[in-house]
């Protein structure tokens, strides 16, 4: 769950910043998340099934980037029209800077430390990457159900339909 945070935090934190909420949710959250739907979990007990770790992993993990984004605020640079939180949003999300702080750099110091954002530069290394990504899932959904043998492969059969149509 927490290498969700990584890609979502990104250029948005520092690394002992990541560090610190790293270590807050493989320590303190996660574990009672996943202690909710597993080995008798209150969850587990109401007919929750989480095939291979899949609820628990990435909602664990999406909710923990949404709110971490929603106090860090948009990357630097990303949206140079971006309005901070105003009146009591402000104090809900702890936005701390102004609209300015957000915007691109503006004197020679700024644009000295300033990396800008870099677009999609090759939509092949994109596909790629991206099938790669569907074959590792493929090889380990299946998998998971140890159930490839005998009579029991239309359940991987299934999990594989699953993964192409969720892809």
């Amino acid at each position: 769950a927490a290498t969700i945070d990584s890609g979502a935090l990104a250029g948005r934190v520092s690394f002992l910043a990541y560090l610190a909420l790293s270590t807050v949710m493989t320590g303190m959250i996660y574990p009672v998340a996943a202690r909710w739907c597993w080995g008798g979990g209150w969850l587990q007990e109401l007919g929750f099934v989480d095939f291979a770790g899949s609820g628990v992993v990435h909602l664990v993990g999406a909710v923990s980037a949404l709110v971490a984004m929603s106090i860090c605020g948009p990357r630097i640079g990303k949206f140079n029209d971006y309005r901070g939180w105003k009146g009591v949003w402000r104090i809900v999300f702890l936005e701390r800077n102004d609209d300015e702080f957000y915007q691109l750099p503006k004197n020679e110091v700024e644009k000295a430390i300033y990396s800008p954002i870099k677009s999609m530069q090759n939509p092949v290394q994109l596909l790629f990457a991206t099938f790669s990504l569907l074959c590792g899932f493929l090889a380990f959904n299946p998998a998971s159900t140890f159930s490839t043998i005998r009579n029991a492969d239309n359940l991987a059969a299934r999990i594989t339909v699953v993964t192409l149509l969720s892809a």
